[in-house]
């Protein structure tokens, strides 16, 4: 009988205690990495990974969501025509940003589907008009066409064209 009680006593402490090792995991799943630019691994802090397009143009991408994080410089570089043909140019980037994202398939996120996203986020290209294929099976747990950016790594410079082409 005392064993029980006994048993029964340390039982709510043992939950308490596995309860307060989740909650430190989780502040420190909140903890900005440094890293440095030379490694595998890019900053994120708090889910969000930041994108340079060109020494002005930086972006700023949601890991976790897999969408823009729409901050005031996501909407002044949709009305800045500079910006916008950076943007555009920066299709051919094949700097890989070492993140998996919910389309693509065959390889890590790159500068340059991240580049092509902004563009078709913002309406500035519409992907039927410019690719002429239709991508139109979306996951329901993600927002992005499937396929599309594996067609894009794929066949970047033909995609990098048509975008030129098709937003001139």
């Amino acid at each position: 009988m005392k064993k029980n009680i006994s048993i029964l006593f340390l039982i709510p402490f043992a939950f308490f205690c596995c309860s307060q090792k989740k909650e430190n995991i989780a502040i420190a799943d909140k903890i900005p990495q440094n890293v440095h630019e030379k490694h595998i691994k890019k900053e994120i802090i708090n889910d969000t990974l930041t994108v340079k397009i060109d020494k002005d143009i930086l972006l700023k991408w949601n890991v976790r969501e897999n969408e823009f994080v729409k901050d005031t410089n996501f909407y002044k570089y949709s009305k800045n025509n500079q910006a916008l043909k950076k943007i555009a140019e920066s299709i051919l980037s094949e700097n890989d940003l070492h993140v998996k994202i919910c389309t693509k398939k065959t390889s890590n996120l790159k500068t340059g589907d991240i580049a092509f996203l902004y563009l078709w986020k913002n309406q500035k290209i519409y992907i039927f008009k410019c690719l002429k294929i239709q991508f139109d099976v979306i996951n329901e747990n993600c927002k992005i066409p499937e396929y599309l950016l594996d067609y894009i790594e794929k066949n970047r410079m033909t995609v990098h064209n048509k975008v030129i082409e098709c937003k001139n």
